[in-house]
């Protein structure tokens, strides 16, 4: 993003002892994959801002629930879930009023990660990648519940970005 950046803060509730650890290299090629796809998405409406914050937190089974009932009014266990800043980056209805903006929080349910996982026979790390984008994709403003059409949108920009993280890697 031409001296402009997404950072990627990354936290770990309850000290969680990950199957499938989940590294500094991995957070920054899921960084640079989403900051790339931001540039394509919104560059051209942007001059003033430099920086983008996304958080990202990876939490246990009762956490995720007490969220989701509390926020969403679902009283249930998820995969993940996403907390938007913007109501939608994508569709333009946005007003960046800083340099440093803050796009919002991206929740991940380690316990079933880590069963979605082993149903998709993934890695703990690729299950954990592909929530994460997901996620990322909500927050950006698509949303695979309002149409069938949609739900086709996304899991084509998913496959696409994750493709792309595993490109990188296989340059590095």
């Amino acid at each position: 993003m031409n001296d402009k950046s997404l950072n990627l803060d990354v936290f770990f509730e309850n000290q969680l002892d990950l199957p499938d650890p989940i590294g500094t290299e991995d957070i920054s090629e899921l960084s640079s994959v989403c900051e790339s796809f931001l540039e394509e998405l919104i560059s051209h409406e942007l001059e003033d801002f430099q920086i983008f914050n996304l958080n990202l937190l990876l939490v246990d089974q009762t956490q995720i629930q007490e969220i989701n009932k509390k926020y969403r009014d679902k009283d249930k266990v998820t995969d993940v879930l996403s907390f938007p800043q913007y109501e939608d980056l994508r569709g333009g209805s946005y007003q960046i009023l800083a340099p440093e903006e803050e796009l919002g929080d991206i929740i991940i349910c380690y316990d079933v990660c880590r069963t979605q996982a082993k149903e998709h026979s993934l890695s703990f790390r690729e299950e954990f990648l592909h929530l994460a984008v997901h996620g990322f994709l909500h927050i950006c403003g698509y949303d695979h519940e309002i149409s069938e059409n949609e739900e086709k949108i996304m899991e084509e920009l998913e496959e696409k970005l994750l493709l792309s993280m595993k490109k990188k890697k296989s340059r590095d």
